[in-house]
């Protein structure tokens, strides 16, 4: 197997996992519950969920998550074999970072908490991007 191709089913793997976190970050009353994100003030999930940032146009942050990881997905799949898709990947890698960047800003700066949960999906939308610029790069040399 190709170097290509393993880059692109790390990204759909990748995918797969940041949907289901966003599914799950999508009950809030699940994590709400969860003791595993509580660990102090500023080390907790419901400071978090429950802030005024929680929401943008009336829908939870995790709902656009779960539609860049889905949407991510489709292109990582895509970017097997369809070369053109990986420009695109790693375009939309780029719209993922600057709003991990933004959530990131809005949860230590803004709200003074920070979530695990919401953490790890920013890890996995991060390492997305990075894969995508690998894979974007080897399809031009």
């Amino acid at each position: 197997m190709g170097k290509i191709k393993v880059i692109y089913i790390i990204s759909v793997i990748l995918s797969i996992i940041g949907i289901m976190l966003s599914v799950y970050l999508l009950d809030e009353s699940r994590v709400l519950s969860s003791s595993f994100c509580e660990i102090s003030g500023r080390i907790s999930c419901s400071s978090v969920i429950q802030s005024k940032y929680s929401k943008f146009l009336g829908l939870p942050m995790a709902f656009y998550g779960l539609l860049w990881f889905i949407t991510s997905g489709i292109l990582a799949f895509l970017s097997l074999k369809i070369q053109k898709a990986r420009l695109g990947l790693f375009m939309w890698g780029i719209i993922g970072l600057v709003g991990v960047f933004v959530l990131n800003y809005i949860e230590l700066i803004l709200i003074n908490a920070f979530c695990l949960y919401c953490g790890f999906a920013h890890v996995i939308a991060a390492s997305i991007f990075g894969l995508s610029l690998l894979g974007w790069r080897e399809g031009i040399y």
